[in-house]
């Protein structure tokens, strides 16, 4: 029988942390893993920091609503000949706005007919704004990559007896988390998935491949791809400390059923500056646990026993891959007897292969967790399933593929609830 974490066992939990039952009494009372502990924290979280907004104020140009975060938006009717050319203070003045106090998110306009007294155009027009304060500085980029993380000590990391020892490998590609968009909830989710299906085995390597847009938005205090076209408004330092301990967890998961471990990351046309920068910082803290392999480029090159495997984004050169493999990495070519290549930026999962001949690329374009914005649905982009796709290879070969959704936490060996029911 399935075992959602419903109200009644949150409820529960509540009460037990009010008696004073720590995080480990709390896993050890449930039969919880370090990771669905932590989901449990987090619904609790998101149950008690609902964002409240203050009822809409009706003006007699259109209407305001207030959040919680400080941000505003605004929409008004506007006497207008050329809205194309107005400045961001323009913009903030004409809405009854200080430019020393707010800045300009994004400003969406639309012909809206004539003014009937005047005979000017009337345009309708759109607002997002927050205020200055929130501007984010390095060290609030570094505080929120060290933010409520756990102390990183060697010692505490004890690798799980396992029932089933095996020379396989996994990889596990991570195309288009859109961090900022993504909630740490459903994020962790698939964690906890990930922690069900390889919780009995050892695996020779893991290798994490974090192919590009982790992150929404490539800058911190504007919402805007790496080439600066606009997007709906991002809370970027909530996204970077949300991207920061989903990786924790994820390194720690993996920590206990690997011999090694191998990071691969290449950046994506969302984030391409704003990933490395993040990778570095996750190479750095985590140096001891894991091999970082970061670049610039935007696509490299990995081996894993015989298998070659090729990472890109997939916005430039996927049509390509197969003759790049081959000709910018000939030794690891002719090393191999299976060469795949991961791409993801398509946000769905296609599998094909590259090249008419038996030495051909598998290439593998890989889904992502990524729940559907407007963007997506205004375009008609939501019949994908999301989904995380991990793979299982041999010496020589892919063996198997195994695809986790975002289905309700669900009983297992190790998650009894019974009695939270």
């Amino acid at each position: 029988m399935s075992i959602k974490y419903d109200n009644n066992f949150l409820n529960r939990i509540k009460q037990d942390r009010s008696d004073g039952l720590t995080q480990s009494d709390l896993q050890d009372k449930y039969n919880l893993t370090h990771t669905q502990i932590k989901y449990v924290y987090r619904l609790l979280h998101n149950q008690n920091s609902q964002p409240e907004q203050q009822p809409e104020q009706q003006f007699e140009f259109g209407s305001v609503t207030r959040n919680s975060d400080g941000s505003v938006v605004a929409n008004k009717l506007i006497s207008l000949n050329q809205a194309q050319n107005l400045s961001d203070t323009d913009i903030l003045e004409i809405f009854g706005y200080n430019s020393d106090d707010f800045k300009l998110d994004s400003f969406r306009y639309s012909a809206w007919g004539r003014d009937k007294q005047t005979g000017q155009p009337l345009v309708s027009a759109k607002i997002t704004i927050s205020p200055v304060k929130d501007t984010v500085t390095t060290d609030d980029f570094i505080d929120a990559i060290n933010n409520d993380v756990e102390p990183v000590i060697p010692t505490s990391f004890q690798r799980q007896t396992s029932t089933s020892t095996t020379d396989q490998s996994l990889v596990i590609p991570l195309f288009d988390m859109h961090f900022g968009i993504t909630d740490l909830e459903v994020a962790y989710t698939y964690l906890c998935h990930l922690e069900d299906l390889i919780s009995n085995k050892q695996y020779r390597d893991v290798v994490l491949v974090f192919g590009g847009d982790t992150f929404h938005s490539d800058f911190m205090t504007k919402t805007q791809t790496a080439k600066n076209t606009q997007l709906d408004h991002v809370n970027n330092k909530q996204a970077l400390k949300d991207a920061t301990e989903f990786f924790d967890d994820l390194i720690r998961i993996v920590n206990n059923h690997a011999k090694h471990i191998d990071v691969l990351a290449v950046g994506g046309n969302h984030d391409f500056d704003k990933q490395y920068l993040f990778m570095y910082a996750m190479s750095i803290k985590w140096q001891k646990f894991a091999d970082f392999h970061l670049t610039t480029e935007t696509r490299q090159y990995f081996q894993v026993g015989h298998v070659m495997l090729a990472v890109l984004h997939g916005d430039q050169a996927l049509n390509k891959i197969a003759n790049l493999m081959s000709t910018e990495q000939p030794k690891m070519w002719a090393d191999c007897t299976a060469r795949i290549a991961l791409s993801g930026h398509f946000h769905k999962n296609v599998i094909k292969q590259v090249a008419n001949n038996d030495d051909g690329v598998m290439l593998y374009q890989c889904s992502t967790i990524k729940p559907s914005d407007q963007y997506e649905a205004d375009k008609g982009f939501t019949m994908s399933g999301h989904k995380l796709e991990v793979f299982t290879l041999n010496d020589h070969r892919v063996t198997a593929i195994n695809y986790l959704y975002n289905d309700p936490l669900t009983e297992t060996d190790t998650l009894t609830l019974d009695d939270a029911i």
